[in-house]
C-alpha cells in the first residue's frame, strides 16, 4: 500500500494500484478536476495550471472515494463507487 500526494502544480506519472493505493489531492476539488481515461490510464488534471497526474494501468471504474481523496472533502464518484478489478 502506498499513499501519493498531488497538488496540481506538477505533472506526474504513477504506477497506481487502485486496490491498495491512495491518492490525496490538495489545492483542487473534485468539481474543479478534469478526469479522463486514456490508453495509458486515468488522468486527473488541474485545468488552471495544465498539470496532471497519470495513474497508469488504472481505469475510471477502479477509482473510488476511498482511493482518491480530496483535501476539501469533495468526492469523485464514478459508477457504484466500488473498485472493479
Amino acid at each position: 500500500m502506498a499513499t501519493f500526494n498531488f497538488d496540481g502544480t506538477t505533472t506526474e506519472t504513477l504506477d497506481f494500484d487502485p486496490l491498495t493505493d491512495v491518492l490525496n489531492i490538495s489545492n483542487l476539488s473534485a468539481a474543479g478536476s478534469r478526469v479522463s481515461e486514456t490508453d495509458d490510464g486515468v488522468k486527473i488534471k488541474n485545468p488552471a495550471t495544465g498539470h496532471y497526474i497519470l495513474l497508469t494501468g488504472t481505469t475510471l471504474e477502479q477509482l473510488t472515494t476511498s482511493n482518491v481523496v480530496y483535501a476539501d472533502n469533495s468526492l469523485l464518484v464514478i459508477g457504484d463507487d466500488l473498485a472493479d478489478s
